[in-house]
């Protein structure tokens, strides 16, 4: 389990660059490696889940002579591996490329590693080649792959005869149509994303999973149930601190734990995290959390005062409280941030100020 200890300089003042630095470092990373032939609709379906093409607004760079890695400031805790069309070059020449590079990151912080590769098929072509088949197989020893059918525009019949004929050898597939498609009767709305999405979260590891949530934008329960395991570490560590027995030194622990948490649901939500940012939520939230706790909290510390049984019930009273109140907050934020979402506002976009002020009114409804 995850720690919410976070360092608070000896001036008493909150380190707001340290718990931003922290909140992205608890999120981890997610490696993905896009392969397939030209043409297949790699770039669409990057655009689809993770709301821009990083080939084009990222930062590329060679890692190999067959494989680019690409991150973009805008999408932090993702890096995909975009491999050249595997018409190219020879298949093994470039599967042994990929492996190398596997193995490579393979290093003791498993945030380098590769966590997945989604190979690419397009489904209007109706076709494949076998040397596509040995080289998904062959590299599904080293990493999961989820071999995705692009462009589905038409019956799913050769989708269908592919999962039968490969039963026993192909692991996991998914059909997509990632953006709308316009024929004379009408148009095909996208679909299966969500399907990928969910299976990817599924195949990576538990290290890779925020980051993965945090980075699409397809999937809000994904990024829910993130957030879920985010509030209650933050209320169990403030239970505890709750739980001391020294006289108001709860209050003093109990900030950065909170302040923690509302990072760390702000960049599991792929908000632009920053310390104006974070102070700015903070500050929303301590007048009606005043409110709502300053009086239990006077209380129960002048409980722990009393000789002997005063720190045992004090304590227990505080611990109590301090856990119920960090779930509320962080429940009250995730709720102000979706009601942002709600307003068709993209993440990089969310005004600080527009959230702490949805942020107060969650709070107060909560009371």
């Amino acid at each position: 389990m995850e720690s919410n200890e976070i360092t608070k300089p000896s001036n008493g003042n909150i380190d707001f660059s340290n718990i931003v630095r922290d909140a992205y470092e608890k999120m981890g990373n997610v490696n993905i490696v896009i392969a397939g032939k030209t043409g297949v609709g790699k770039s669409t379906l990057i655009n689809a889940v993770f709301g821009e093409n990083l080939a084009k607004t990222g930062v590329g760079r060679p890692v190999s002579q067959w494989t680019k890695q690409y991150t973009s400031d805008r999408v932090r805790g993702l890096t995909l591996f975009d491999t050249k069309g595997f018409e190219l070059g020879d298949y093994q020449t470039i599967l042994s490329d990929l492996k190398n590079l596997i193995s490579n990151r393979k290093t003791i912080d498993p945030k380098e590693h590769i966590h997945i590769c989604w190979y690419c098929i397009n489904d209007c072509g109706k076709r494949y080649e076998k040397e596509e088949l040995d080289f998904i197989q062959e590299l599904q020893s080293e990493i999961p792959v989820i071999v995705v059918f692009t462009q589905t525009i038409s019956d799913d019949e050769f989708y269908k005869k592919f999962c039968q004929d490969n039963y026993n050898t192909i692991h996991n597939s998914v059909q997509v149509l990632a953006e709308r498609y316009v024929v004379r009767s009408g148009a095909i709305e996208p679909f299966g994303i969500d399907d990928l999405v969910k299976k990817t979260s599924e195949l990576i590891p538990e290290c890779s999973r925020r980051a993965f949530a945090a980075a699409q934008k397809v999937d809000m329960e994904l990024k829910c149930a993130e957030v879920k395991k985010i509030i209650a570490v933050a209320a169990t560590a403030a239970a505890a601190a709750g739980a001391s027995p020294i006289p108001f030194s709860d209050a003093f622990i109990l900030a950065p734990i909170q302040i923690g948490m509302l990072a760390k649901i702000s960049s599991t939500m792929g908000l632009e995290l920053g310390e104006g940012f974070l102070s700015t939520i903070v500050a929303s939230a301590a007048g009606v959390t005043l409110a709502t706790a300053a009086g239990k909290t006077i209380v129960s510390n002048l409980l722990k005062l009393i000789p002997v049984a005063g720190p045992i019930i004090g304590g227990a009273i505080s611990a109590a409280m301090a856990g119920t109140l960090t779930t509320t907050m962080g429940w009250a934020y995730y709720k102000a941030i979706v009601a942002i979402f709600d307003k068709g506002i993209e993440s990089q976009n969310v005004n600080p100020d527009e959230l702490a002020k949805l942020f107060r009114q969650k709070l107060s409804e909560e009371r």
